[in-house]
C-alpha cells in the first residue's frame, strides 16, 4: 500500500509547492528510508503524514484534495483492473474480490436502496477508520473522482455521511461533493449515488486487457470472482428491481444465453430460483431486524411490487408475518 499513497502525496506536494521530504523529517522518517521501503509505512502512518501535512499548510480539505488527484495508475495491477472493467458494477466487484493486493484496513459495502446505491466502509478490527477522518474523505472523494475519469460525465451524489465530527467549515465538504446533504456524527461512513450510474459504460473498458490483469492477478495467488458470486452480488444490488432479477437480465449481464448460465448455474449446484428467494429471504430479515422500514418499504426493496404478496411469501419462509417477525426480534433485543 505504500508506493501508491506515496506517489498520490508526493504528486500533490507538488503541485501544491510543498516539501515532502520536510514532512517525512517533522514526522521522524528519513526521506530515503522511506522511499527506498527500508522504513515501510503502513496506511495508519500515512494518515498521521497527511495529517500533519493539513496542520502544516492550514489546509482543512487536504484529505478530499489528495483523493481527487489519485489515479488508477498510482495503485499498478489493482487500478488497473478497475479502470478496464465495463461499467461501475464490475469494477466495484473487481474491487471487492481484488482489494488484498492494497492491503486495506476496511471493505467496501454496496447495497441498492430502491433508486439509489449506498457504498459503505466496513473498517476491521485492527482499523478503526472511524478513528481516521482522513481515510474515508480520502476514499470517497477517490472514488468520485475516478468514476468521473472513468465514465467521462459527472456523477451526481445524493449523500455523503462521516462518522467523524464536523469540519469547522463543512461548506467545503459540501462544494467538493456537490450536494447539501453531507453529514458527520453518523453511524458510518457511507457514499451515495444514483443507482442508473451501475451501468454507465467506462471510457477505459478494455476487456481483453482486463482479462490479461485477472490472469496475472491470479498468479499472484488472487482469485477473480466466481459465476455463482458474481450473480449474487448482482442480485444483491437489483433485488428491488425485478426486471433486473430474471434470468434472461441475469444471462445478458453474464455474457451468456440463458441456457448456458443455468447450465453453469446447476453445474455449481445452484438453482438461480432458489438463489434469488434465499438472496430476498436474507435481505428481508436484516431489513426487518435493523431498520425502521415500513412492511411495504421492505416489500419493493427485495422485489415484491404487492405488500400481499411478501407477506405470503415471508410465511413460507418464517411460518410468520413480517410484522411478527419485527417484533419477536425487538422482543429479543437487551
Amino acid at each position: 500500500m505504500s508506493s501508491p499513497l506515496l506517489s498520490c502525496i508526493q504528486r500533490f506536494c507538488l503541485k501544491q509547492g510543498w516539501s515532502l521530504d520536510d514532512a517525512l523529517r517533522h514526522q521522524g522518517y528519513d526521506p530515503v528510508d522511506v522511499r527506498t521501503h527500508i522504513t515501510p509505512l503502513t496506511l495508519t502512518d500515512y494518515l498521521a503524514l497527511v495529517e500533519s501535512l493539513a496542520a502544516q499548510h492550514h489546509c482543512p480539505d487536504i484529505a478530499l484534495q489528495l483523493g481527487r488527484d489519485c489515479c488508477s495508475e498510482d495503485f499498478g495491477l489493482f487500478g488497473s483492473l478497475v479502470a478496464t472493467s465495463n461499467h461501475l458494477s464490475e469494477a466495484l466487484i473487481v474491487f471487492a474480490a481484488y482489494q488484498p493486493l492494497l492491503h486495506l484496513g476496511f471493505t467496501l459495502d454496496m447495497q441498492l436502496k430502491l433508486d439509489k446505491l449506498v457504498l459503505t466502509l466496513k473498517p476491521s478490527p485492527d482499523f478503526p477508520l472511524s478513528q481516521h477522518r482522513f481515510g474515508s474523505e480520502v476514499l470517497f472523494s477517490a472514488l468520485i473522482a475516478q468514476g468521473q475519469h472513468f465514465c467521462g460525465k459527472m456523477i451526481p451524489v445524493h449523500q455523503v455521511t462521516f462518522q467523524h465530527a464536523a469540519p469547522t467549515d463543512i461548506t467545503l465538504y459540501q462544494r467538493h461533493f456537490g450536494t447539501d446533504d453531507v453529514a458527520f456524527n453518523a453511524p458510518q461512513n457511507s457514499l451515495s449515488i444514483a443507482a442508473a450510474w451501475l451501468y454507465q459504460p467506462f471510457l477505459t473498458a478494455n476487456a481483453r486487457y482486463h482479462q490479461y490483469l485477472g490472469q496475472q492477478a491470479r498468479q499472484l495467488g488472487l482469485n477473480e470472482p466466481t459465476l455463482l458470486q458474481d450473480i449474487s452480488a448482482y442480485l444483491q444490488r437489483h433485488l428491488a428491481d425485478p426486471l433486473a432479477c430474471k434470468v434472461e437480465a441475469v444471462a445478458q449481464y453474464t455474457r451468456r444465453s440463458r441456457r448456458s448460465l443455468q447450465r453453469d448455474l446447476h453445474q455449481a449446484g445452484v438453482n438461480f430460483s432458489q438463489l434469488l428467494q434465499q438472496l430476498r429471504h436474507r435481505q428481508a430479515r436484516q431489513l426487518l431486524r435493523d431498520t425502521t422500514m415500513t412492511i411495504e418499504q421492505i416489500a419493493r426493496q427485495i422485489g415484491f411490487r404487492q405488500p400481499s404478496s411478501f407477506n405470503e411469501q415471508f410465511r413460507k419462509w418464517e411460518q410468520m408475518t413480517p410484522s411478527q417477525y419485527r417484533q419477536q426480534n425487538l422482543a429479543q433485543s437487551p
